[in-house]
């Protein structure tokens, strides 16, 4: 079947588990490295790029892979040789760290104190998922992908991107990776008010799973489900405005915005917010 089943399995992903599962050819090297940095990694130092070649030169196309940062950040990788492709499951989490646990973790990699809110910035865009969902999720892109039914193995690895501090990103890189994270959520939200205005349902839906994925771990209020509500609202705002655009009735569109507007507010679980944010 092959990697024409991506965007389905690539929906499923972002519906049902919230988390990104991209395809790349094994030669393009900078995707793959912008997938499994942090804002830590120096990607211009011959080690990471050494391990990083090592390990697609060497792995297997009958494992899966289970890489986890020194973030407790997580990945799950499998190779289609037959294609030449790459495929790869997050980032996620499997449980989010409070600010305590933010200050240990840059203490345990000397890592400066001062860089606390790149790594909440960071952690910002990081879903949360267990360990035992991505794998099913894995496994199922397998079956569809290459056409196979059977059960690989997972092999933890390590990279060995962060040994000691003059391996770590210079400021600039830092503060460059955290400004073209912020541009890529800019721009998907551009793109969906363009696919809305055009009345493109497919592709707006595609993009509001996408940027759900981006902004998950985004907290402007302490509470999870008013937290989850704003997110909602805000979604509402942009859909209006780019309804509005489009030349729709101002009527339509105010009884269409009260109307999820009342759906949110109402809510008071936050998975049932989260359904509707991304619908």
């Amino acid at each position: 079947m092959g990697s024409e089943q991506l965007p389905i399995l690539k929906a499923h992903a972002q519906e049902l588990l919230g988390i990104m599962l991209e395809g790349t050819s094994i030669t393009n090297l900078s995707d793959i490295a912008h997938t499994l940095i942090s804002p830590f990694t120096n990607i211009k130092s011959k080690k990471f790029n050494s391990e990083l070649n090592n390990f697609l030169g060497n792995m297997s196309s009958e494992k899966i892979y289970h890489y986890c940062n020194q973030f407790g950040v997580n990945y799950l990788i499998f190779k289609y040789n037959k294609a030449q492709e790459l495929y790869i499951l997050g980032p996620y989490l499997e449980q989010r760290p409070n600010e305590q646990k933010c200050r240990e973790m840059l203490s345990d990699n000397s890592i400066n104190l001062s860089k606390l809110n790149v790594l909440k910035q960071y952690f910002m865009k990081i879903p949360l998922c267990s360990y035992i969902k991505v794998k099913k999720m894995c496994r199922l892109a397998i079956k569809f992908i290459k056409d196979k039914n059977f059960i690989y193995d997972v092999a933890p690895i390590d990279f060995h991107f962060h040994l000691d501090q003059d391996d770590y990103a210079s400021k600039t890189l830092q503060k460059q990776y955290i400004v073209d994270d912020i541009k890529r959520r800019y721009d998907i939200e551009n793109s969906l008010l363009i696919a809305i205005e055009n009345g493109n349902t497919n592709e707006a839906n595609e993009l509001l799973g996408t940027l759900y994925t981006k902004v998950i771990g985004l907290k402007r209020i302490r509470d999870e489900v008013l937290n989850a509500k704003y997110k909602a609202f805000v979604i509402n705002v942009l859909c209006r405005k780019a309804v509005e655009s489009a030349g729709v009735a101002l009527v339509t569109i105010d009884a269409l915005s009260t109307k999820y507007a009342a759906l949110i507010d109402d809510t008071t679980s936050y998975e049932i917010c989260m359904k509707r944010f991304n619908r």
